[in-house]
């Protein structure tokens, strides 16, 4: 009898094993999809800033070249005197980005 009890105890520690397996890696999965989703996030708004700045200091142009090189794609640019902003996408996802001029004269700090 004694037995069969050690050998029903091993089995229930070995499903009880198996389900916490399942469970640890199911929350590994969401913590690196989350994880990846911020790192993509990141990426396109360094992308919309990039174009932003250039697109202030260069133009249209300027923005969508900065843009391509950061696999994106400039969806709107507006420019409003010596202040631009940009929106981008990249990777399915959207980030905007603003800009300004400013000229400085020479021989001030």
């Amino acid at each position: 009898m004694d037995r069969t009890k050690d050998r029903n105890e091993a089995g229930i520690l070995v499903a009880a094993f198996g389900l916490w397996l399942a469970v640890a890696m199911v929350g590994c999965l969401l913590i690196i999809g989350v994880a990846n989703r911020a790192v993509q996030r990141s990426a396109a708004q360094s992308a919309a800033d990039a174009a932003a700045l250039a697109g202030a200091a260069e133009g249209r142009s300027a923005a969508v070249a900065i843009a391509r090189a950061n696999d994106a794609i400039v969806v709107a640019f507006d420019q409003e005197g010596s202040v631009v902003t940009v929106r981008i996408e990249r990777d399915g996802i959207h980030a905007h980005a603003r800009a300004e001029k400013q000229i400085r004269l020479a021989g001030r700090g």
